[in-house]
Protein backbone atom coordinates (compact mmCIF):
# COMPACT_ATOMS: atom_id res chain seq x y z
CA UNK A 1 0.00 0.00 0.00
CA UNK A 2 3.29 2.43 0.31
CA UNK A 3 3.71 2.97 -3.45
CA UNK A 4 -0.26 3.58 -3.96
CA UNK A 5 0.31 6.46 -0.89
CA UNK A 6 2.76 7.86 -2.70
CA UNK A 7 1.41 7.75 -6.43
CA UNK A 8 -1.94 9.85 -4.53
CA UNK A 9 0.65 12.16 -3.17
CA UNK A 10 2.51 12.95 -6.54
CA UNK A 11 -0.94 13.43 -8.11
CA UNK A 12 -2.30 15.27 -5.79
CA UNK A 13 0.94 17.87 -6.12
CA UNK A 14 0.40 17.39 -10.10
CA UNK A 15 -3.03 18.50 -9.79
CA UNK A 16 -2.43 21.48 -7.20
CA UNK A 17 0.83 22.87 -9.42
CA UNK A 18 -1.99 22.31 -12.41
CA UNK A 19 -4.57 24.25 -10.60
CA UNK A 20 -2.06 26.88 -9.70
CA UNK A 21 -1.21 27.23 -13.51
CA UNK A 22 -4.28 27.65 -14.10
CA UNK A 23 -5.54 30.01 -11.93
CA UNK A 24 -2.43 32.57 -13.00
CA UNK A 25 -3.74 32.16 -16.71
CA UNK A 26 -6.66 32.82 -15.83
CA UNK A 27 -5.74 36.24 -13.63
CA UNK A 28 -3.76 37.55 -16.74
CA UNK A 29 -6.59 36.98 -19.06
CA UNK A 30 -8.41 39.23 -16.69
CA UNK A 31 -5.83 41.84 -16.29
CA UNK A 32 -5.60 41.99 -20.08
CA UNK A 33 -9.02 42.35 -20.63
CA UNK A 34 -10.06 44.10 -18.08
CA UNK A 35 -6.84 46.89 -17.47
CA UNK A 36 -7.84 49.77 -18.67
CA UNK A 37 -6.56 51.52 -22.06
CA UNK A 38 -6.02 55.10 -21.66
CA UNK A 39 -5.40 57.41 -24.66
CA UNK A 40 -5.60 60.89 -25.01
CA UNK A 41 -5.00 63.36 -28.38
CA UNK A 42 -4.40 66.67 -29.77
CA UNK A 43 -3.60 68.84 -32.72
CA UNK A 44 -3.48 71.84 -34.54
CA UNK A 45 -3.73 73.11 -38.34
CA UNK A 46 -2.76 76.45 -39.60
CA UNK A 47 -1.04 77.95 -42.73
CA UNK A 48 1.58 78.10 -41.23
CA UNK A 49 2.02 74.81 -39.09
CA UNK A 50 0.44 71.61 -37.77
CA UNK A 51 0.87 69.75 -34.88
CA UNK A 52 -0.37 66.65 -33.53
CA UNK A 53 0.56 64.60 -30.18
CA UNK A 54 -1.10 61.04 -29.13
CA UNK A 55 -0.64 58.54 -26.69
CA UNK A 56 -1.68 55.12 -25.29
CA UNK A 57 -1.22 53.76 -22.68
CA UNK A 58 -1.74 50.34 -21.38
CA UNK A 59 -1.41 47.78 -18.46
CA UNK A 60 -0.29 50.14 -15.52
CA UNK A 61 1.82 52.05 -18.50
CA UNK A 62 3.99 49.39 -19.01
CA UNK A 63 2.72 49.15 -22.73
CA UNK A 64 2.59 52.66 -24.28
CA UNK A 65 2.54 53.90 -27.58
CA UNK A 66 3.33 57.76 -28.33
CA UNK A 67 3.25 59.82 -31.42
CA UNK A 68 4.01 63.31 -32.33
CA UNK A 69 4.19 65.62 -36.08
CA UNK A 70 5.30 68.44 -36.12
CA UNK A 71 5.53 70.10 -39.88
CA UNK A 72 7.94 66.88 -41.71
CA UNK A 73 9.09 65.91 -38.34
CA UNK A 74 7.07 62.53 -37.87
CA UNK A 75 8.24 60.68 -34.22
CA UNK A 76 6.81 57.24 -32.93
CA UNK A 77 8.05 55.79 -29.86
CA UNK A 78 7.15 52.20 -28.53
CA UNK A 79 7.31 50.73 -24.80
CA UNK A 80 6.33 47.12 -24.45
CA UNK A 81 7.78 44.31 -21.56
CA UNK A 82 10.29 42.34 -23.73
CA UNK A 83 10.55 44.64 -26.88
CA UNK A 84 14.03 43.26 -27.22
CA UNK A 85 13.22 40.02 -27.42
CA UNK A 86 10.79 40.85 -30.42
CA UNK A 87 13.25 43.11 -31.81
CA UNK A 88 16.19 40.24 -31.65
CA UNK A 89 13.04 37.61 -32.92
CA UNK A 90 12.59 40.08 -35.83
CA UNK A 91 16.19 40.39 -36.65
CA UNK A 92 16.79 36.62 -36.39
CA UNK A 93 13.70 36.32 -38.72
CA UNK A 94 15.53 38.87 -41.39
CA UNK A 95 18.74 37.20 -40.62
CA UNK A 96 16.77 33.63 -41.79
CA UNK A 97 15.68 35.22 -45.00
CA UNK A 98 18.73 36.62 -46.11
CA UNK A 99 20.17 33.37 -45.85
CA UNK A 100 17.20 32.02 -47.89
CA UNK A 101 17.62 34.77 -50.20
CA UNK A 102 21.46 33.24 -51.00
CA UNK A 103 20.55 29.99 -51.11
CA UNK A 104 17.73 30.44 -53.89
CA UNK A 105 20.24 33.34 -55.53
CA UNK A 106 23.11 29.93 -55.82
CA UNK A 107 20.13 27.92 -57.40
CA UNK A 108 18.64 30.44 -59.73
CA UNK A 109 22.06 30.08 -61.67
CA UNK A 110 20.89 26.60 -62.28
CA UNK A 111 18.04 28.38 -63.88
CA UNK A 112 19.28 30.87 -66.26
CA UNK A 113 17.38 28.91 -69.38
CA UNK A 114 14.25 30.30 -68.19
CA UNK A 115 15.37 33.61 -68.17
CA UNK A 116 14.02 34.71 -71.37
CA UNK A 117 10.96 33.77 -70.82
CA UNK A 118 10.45 35.27 -67.84
CA UNK A 119 11.55 38.69 -69.04
CA UNK A 120 8.52 37.44 -71.79
CA UNK A 121 6.08 37.66 -69.05
CA UNK A 122 7.70 40.01 -66.97
CA UNK A 123 7.04 42.60 -69.99
CA UNK A 124 3.70 41.37 -71.15
CA UNK A 125 2.55 42.27 -67.04
CA UNK A 126 4.54 45.41 -67.27
CA UNK A 127 1.94 46.25 -70.69
CA UNK A 128 -0.82 45.42 -68.98
CA UNK A 129 -0.72 46.90 -66.01
CA UNK A 130 0.61 50.76 -68.20
CA UNK A 131 -2.47 50.12 -69.90
CA UNK A 132 -4.22 50.26 -66.90
CA UNK A 133 -2.66 53.32 -65.79
CA UNK A 134 -2.94 54.85 -69.36
CA UNK A 135 -7.14 54.89 -68.65
CA UNK A 136 -9.08 58.08 -68.44
CA UNK A 137 -10.87 58.79 -65.12
CA UNK A 138 -14.23 58.30 -66.35
CA UNK A 139 -12.83 54.41 -67.56
CA UNK A 140 -11.45 54.51 -64.06
CA UNK A 141 -14.75 55.69 -62.13
CA UNK A 142 -17.04 53.18 -64.33
CA UNK A 143 -14.38 50.34 -63.25
CA UNK A 144 -14.89 51.76 -59.70
CA UNK A 145 -19.07 51.96 -59.86
CA UNK A 146 -19.24 48.30 -61.18
CA UNK A 147 -16.90 46.87 -58.95
CA UNK A 148 -18.59 48.32 -56.35
CA UNK A 149 -22.77 46.95 -58.08
CA UNK A 150 -21.02 43.28 -58.15
CA UNK A 151 -19.77 43.41 -54.16
CA UNK A 152 -23.39 44.89 -53.89
CA UNK A 153 -25.61 42.49 -55.33
CA UNK A 154 -23.11 39.35 -54.86
CA UNK A 155 -23.02 39.65 -50.96
CA UNK A 156 -25.65 41.22 -50.64
CA UNK A 157 -24.34 44.22 -48.62
CA UNK A 158 -27.56 46.11 -48.14
CA UNK A 159 -28.67 43.78 -44.99
CA UNK A 160 -25.36 45.39 -43.74
CA UNK A 161 -26.50 49.04 -42.87
CA UNK A 162 -28.21 48.34 -40.02
CA UNK A 163 -25.39 45.94 -38.07
CA UNK A 164 -23.15 48.10 -39.26
CA UNK A 165 -25.21 51.20 -37.57
CA UNK A 166 -24.90 49.57 -34.63
CA UNK A 167 -21.30 48.45 -34.67
CA UNK A 168 -20.35 51.87 -34.64
CA UNK A 169 -23.21 53.17 -31.96
CA UNK A 170 -21.50 50.50 -29.86
CA UNK A 171 -17.80 50.96 -30.91
CA UNK A 172 -18.59 54.85 -30.24
CA UNK A 173 -19.28 53.98 -26.96
CA UNK A 174 -17.21 51.37 -26.06
CA UNK A 175 -14.26 54.09 -26.29
CA UNK A 176 -15.01 56.01 -23.04
CA UNK A 177 -14.70 59.31 -24.62
CA UNK A 178 -14.15 61.08 -21.37
CA UNK A 179 -13.53 64.47 -23.29
CA UNK A 180 -13.51 65.53 -27.09
CA UNK A 181 -13.76 69.26 -28.63
CA UNK A 182 -12.53 70.95 -31.47
CA UNK A 183 -12.25 74.57 -32.28
CA UNK A 184 -12.29 74.84 -36.76
CA UNK A 185 -12.00 77.95 -38.71
CA UNK A 186 -12.70 78.25 -42.07
CA UNK A 187 -13.52 79.74 -44.95
CA UNK A 188 -14.17 79.93 -49.04
CA UNK A 189 -13.95 82.10 -51.53
CA UNK A 190 -17.12 82.51 -52.16
CA UNK A 191 -18.75 84.27 -48.61
CA UNK A 192 -22.00 83.17 -49.38
CA UNK A 193 -20.93 79.69 -49.86
CA UNK A 194 -18.95 80.21 -46.86
CA UNK A 195 -22.69 80.95 -44.91
CA UNK A 196 -24.00 77.82 -46.12
CA UNK A 197 -21.55 75.39 -45.17
CA UNK A 198 -21.48 77.06 -41.70
CA UNK A 199 -24.90 77.14 -40.77
CA UNK A 200 -25.59 73.32 -42.20
CA UNK A 201 -22.56 72.47 -40.07
CA UNK A 202 -23.94 74.64 -37.03
CA UNK A 203 -27.04 72.78 -36.71
CA UNK A 204 -25.52 68.95 -37.35
CA UNK A 205 -23.31 69.78 -34.20
CA UNK A 206 -25.95 69.93 -32.20
CA UNK A 207 -26.31 66.50 -32.59
CA UNK A 208 -23.02 65.42 -31.40
CA UNK A 209 -22.31 64.12 -28.06
CA UNK A 210 -18.98 66.64 -27.84
CA UNK A 211 -17.98 70.45 -28.21
CA UNK A 212 -17.26 71.70 -31.85
CA UNK A 213 -16.90 75.23 -32.04
CA UNK A 214 -17.59 76.82 -35.73
CA UNK A 215 -16.47 80.36 -37.03
CA UNK A 216 -16.69 81.74 -40.74
CA UNK A 217 -14.44 83.47 -42.23
CA UNK A 218 -15.44 85.51 -45.31
CA UNK A 219 -12.49 87.15 -46.81
CA UNK A 220 -11.07 84.65 -49.07
CA UNK A 221 -9.86 80.74 -48.35
CA UNK A 222 -8.62 80.12 -44.46
CA UNK A 223 -8.58 77.24 -42.17
CA UNK A 224 -7.47 77.03 -38.70
CA UNK A 225 -8.28 74.67 -36.21
CA UNK A 226 -7.98 72.44 -33.33
CA UNK A 227 -8.51 69.34 -31.59
CA UNK A 228 -8.28 67.46 -28.33
CA UNK A 229 -9.44 63.96 -27.35
CA UNK A 230 -9.35 62.22 -23.80
CA UNK A 231 -10.61 58.58 -22.87
CA UNK A 232 -10.40 55.87 -20.82
CA UNK A 233 -11.54 51.89 -21.91
CA UNK A 234 -10.50 48.34 -21.20
CA UNK A 235 -9.91 45.27 -24.29
CA UNK A 236 -13.34 43.87 -23.64
CA UNK A 237 -15.21 46.71 -24.46
CA UNK A 238 -13.49 46.91 -26.95
CA UNK A 239 -14.09 43.59 -28.07
CA UNK A 240 -17.48 43.04 -27.23
CA UNK A 241 -19.00 45.37 -30.31
CA UNK A 242 -17.04 43.23 -32.37
CA UNK A 243 -18.08 39.87 -31.37
CA UNK A 244 -22.05 41.18 -31.24
CA UNK A 245 -21.77 42.23 -35.30
CA UNK A 246 -19.96 39.07 -36.09
CA UNK A 247 -23.01 36.87 -34.12
CA UNK A 248 -25.49 38.88 -35.84
CA UNK A 249 -26.99 36.98 -38.84
CA UNK A 250 -26.25 38.79 -41.89
CA UNK A 251 -22.79 39.49 -40.86
CA UNK A 252 -22.08 35.74 -40.16
CA UNK A 253 -23.88 34.57 -43.49
CA UNK A 254 -21.49 37.22 -44.99
CA UNK A 255 -18.22 35.48 -43.49
CA UNK A 256 -19.40 32.24 -44.22
CA UNK A 257 -20.07 32.90 -48.08
CA UNK A 258 -16.38 34.67 -48.65
CA UNK A 259 -15.01 31.68 -47.14
CA UNK A 260 -16.71 29.30 -48.88
CA UNK A 261 -15.84 30.82 -52.02
CA UNK A 262 -11.95 31.00 -51.10
CA UNK A 263 -12.32 27.72 -50.35
CA UNK A 264 -13.49 26.75 -53.40
CA UNK A 265 -11.50 29.20 -55.19
CA UNK A 266 -8.31 27.31 -53.38
CA UNK A 267 -9.75 24.04 -54.57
Amino acid sequence: MGWIAVLVMVLKYIGIAILIVLAILIILLLLLLFNSVKYEAKGAYSAEESTANAFVSWLFGLVRFEVSYNGNDFKFNARCPMKKRIQRIIAGKRNKNNDSKSVVKIASVENEKNEPRKKADQEKQHKLKKSAKNKSVVDRLKDAFEKIFYYYNEYDVKHLFSPFKRFLLRFVKSLGLKKMEADITFGFDDPSLTGMVLGGSTAATAFLPFDVNLRGYFDGEYLNGNGYIKGKTCVLRLLMPIIKVILEKPVRNLILKILNSNNNDSI
